[in-house]
């Protein structure tokens, strides 16, 4: 505590990407409002969950002087780095400050966390549902990955329910990246064998296999559905706008900020907090209806530019 104010410090990575940066400023005016100063130590880059070496960055988390602080905030899928989130833990065990991980879990440590399954699952049942597709195809991950495996369980769960089995040609893997999904989306086109709908487990891929399939002269959504996953603002950019599931970081403001007021309240009370993700429906799936579309969001902390008129000048 400082000037009779509750200090809360929140570890992060990549201030400067507009949904963490919302996601800050939200709650810190959260926070203000009950006596709270947020102090936020920043690294430029995600780590990798590299465990054989660290960046000289990660030094700045060393600085959290758990002496005087009274909560910590971890935001362990931004900082992606095991150690990183082991060593502040410990420090903080260590003075009996309360911790919260978001978008993580660590013994002791309450969590929030978005419910990614119940997330992708609503994307991939609005295309066979909504759409009647009957040839899913699905471009995963990572093989091994958490995220990537659990999407491609709800694949496998979901289109049984609706009397399709799968067969191993009905997944492909694009590595969460560009590059890979692109020589993927290739593939699947030589084969000759297009799907009526490719679901995949990230809105990058899922843009550049809209890309690749219109370079081919494939049109979307009239022969081939593509959906995404994560809602990032590269969706309302992509032509046709992506269909994806919003698991934006500013989401999460809420839920941190209620999370964190109840560690300050019982310190040694452990509560997991969870948010569902909310469908995204737009052109690449065919609902591009004027009641779904979804405009650019403005920043919390942007105006709009006034320009000067020709009289004025």
């Amino acid at each position: 505590m400082k000037c009779q104010r509750k200090i809360i410090a929140l570890c992060i990575s990549r201030i400067f990407d507009i949904e963490n940066r919302k996601f800050v400023m939200q709650l810190s005016e959260k926070l203000k409002k009950q006596n709270c100063i947020l102090w936020v130590y920043h690294i430029n880059t995600d780590l990798y969950w590299n465990e054989k070496s660290s960046r000289l960055e990660a030094a700045v988390f060393d600085l959290v002087d758990f002496r005087i602080v009274d909560a910590v905030i971890i935001m362990d899928e931004k900082i992606k780095s095991r150690r990183v989130t082991e060593k502040l833990v410990s420090g903080a065990k260590a003075h009996h400050v309360p911790v919260v991980i978001v978008d993580g879990n660590h013994p002791g440590c309450s969590t929030v966390n978005f419910d990614y399954r119940a997330g992708f699952e609503s994307v991939v049942r609005h295309v066979m549902e909504v759409h009647h597709v009957r040839r899913p195809h699905f471009i995963a991950g990572i093989a091994g990955n958490p995220f990537s495996d659990e999407r491609e369980e709800v694949f496998k769960k979901v289109i049984a329910e609706y009397g399709i089995a799968f067969r191993e040609d009905m997944i492909s893997y694009g590595l969460f990246w560009a590059k890979p999904a692109i020589e993927a989306t290739e593939k699947l086109i030589q084969s000759g064998n297009l799907p009526d709908a490719i679901i995949c487990a990230n809105d990058i891929m899922a843009i550049n296999v809209s890309n690749t399939l219109q370079k081919h002269g494939i049109q979307i959504p009239e022969q081939v559905i593509v959906t995404g996953f994560d809602g990032i603002e590269e969706i309302y950019f992509s032509v046709p706008n992506l269909t994806s599931v919003r698991c934006g970081c500013s989401d999460l403001s809420d839920s941190v900020y209620l999370a964190a007021t109840d560690a300050l309240a019982s310190p040694e009370q452990v509560k997991d907090y969870t948010v569902e993700p909310f469908l995204l429906c737009s052109d690449s799936c065919g609902c591009g209806c004027q009641e779904n579309q979804q405009k650019l969001p403005r920043t919390s902390w942007s105006k709009p530019m006034k320009f000067p008129t020709i009289s004025e000048m």
